[in-house]
């Protein structure tokens, strides 16, 4: 299907028209972005300067030794669970070969 001659003398008179269109999608799109961040700003400015109701925490749990005698033997076995647990690890990690050749031949 061949373009005719009068079909690219319409195509030349839209492109003005076409890249003009282009444009202004493109400003649009920058002047949306600056409203929300003028909006943005307006609102951090705002509750910055004015008192904030807080929000509900829920219940309160007890923290440290306060929970009584089963409370703390608990934390024992958790503290030697997880010492263990990074001795292991170290363990696994170290290779005795390491740092003990010096590689001098460049």
């Amino acid at each position: 299907m061949p373009i005719e001659p009068i079909d690219l003398q319409v195509l030349f008179s839209r492109m003005l028209d076409v890249g003009k269109e282009v444009a202004m999608r493109n400003d649009l799109v920058n002047i949306a972005q600056s409203i929300q961040a003028g909006e943005l700003v307006r609102q951090t400015e705002q509750q910055s300067n004015s008192v904030n109701q807080t929000r509900e925490t829920g219940d309160v749990e007890p923290v440290g030794g306060q929970e009584g005698s089963e409370g703390g033997h608990g934390e024992n076995e958790e503290k030697e669970k997880s010492g263990k647990k990074k001795q292991e690890r170290r363990a696994s990690f170290r290779d005795p070969e390491l740092g003990r050749n010096i590689d001098i031949t460049g």
